[in-house]
């Protein structure tokens, strides 16, 4: 069972739900588990403001967790994208998820939120000075839109993927049963848990 497919067994907003739909039909990795690529979704509305929020504790067998050695470098990454942010940071989140029966399979998510004036080149950006990753290609964007990537890590057996529009950065590292496959839809869908247009930004229920 995927990640995905144990948050859907969740209440999720409509949003969500709708995003969820979208990576079914688009945005996943093939057989050969290649970056699925294609025409990037349109960029957000420079005049959206998001933020970044916390998702749920727990997400059916994950749990958010604040084990410093799972956390890792969750903080310190989240620093350095506030440093690609145009203004000060008006939000941000430094956490990860790890279902306790197999420690390996973790979640780290960095975001942080405020303006980005050029999200293309903020990406180019955080694969170039902040993650070591190699095979980097675009993926689908989803409902949020903007920037999204995926490549491997070059220091440990996982996934690194990430984002930038004009309200937002955030990138994750993910390692899981799957490690061939790009996690995508894993990707896409957490992100939709933890960004959020500034005017709806409460915790998900």
């Amino acid at each position: 069972m995927t990640t995905v497919d144990v948050f859907r067994r969740y209440p999720v907003p409509v949003g969500v739900a709708l995003l969820t739909t979208l990576l079914l039909v688009g945005g996943c990795s093939g057989p050969s588990g290649r970056v699925a690529s294609g025409a990037p979704s349109p960029t957000a509305s420079p005049e959206v403001e998001m933020r970044m929020v916390v998702p749920p504790e727990k997400l059916g067998q994950y749990r958010l967790t604040t084990d410093p050695a799972v956390n890792g470098d969750t903080g310190r990454i989240a620093a350095a994208l506030a440093e690609l942010l145009d203004e000060p940071a008006t939000s941000s989140v430094a956490l990860s998820y790890q279902d306790p029966r197999y420690p390996e399979y973790t979640t780290r998510l960095s975001g942080v939120s405020g303006r980005v004036g050029d999200p293309e080149g903020t990406l180019d950006a955080v694969f170039a000075e902040i993650h070591r990753a190699y095979d980097v290609a675009p993926v689908a964007a989803g409902q949020l839109g903007g920037r999204t990537r995926c490549g491997k890590a070059q220091d440990l057996a996982a996934h690194i993927c990430a984002w930038a529009d004009h309200g937002s950065i955030g990138s994750m590292t993910i390692t899981g049963p799957a490690e061939d496959q790009v996690p995508v839809r894993d990707f896409l869908f957490l992100r939709g848990r933890t960004e959020r247009p500034a005017a709806e930004a409460s915790p998900p229920a």
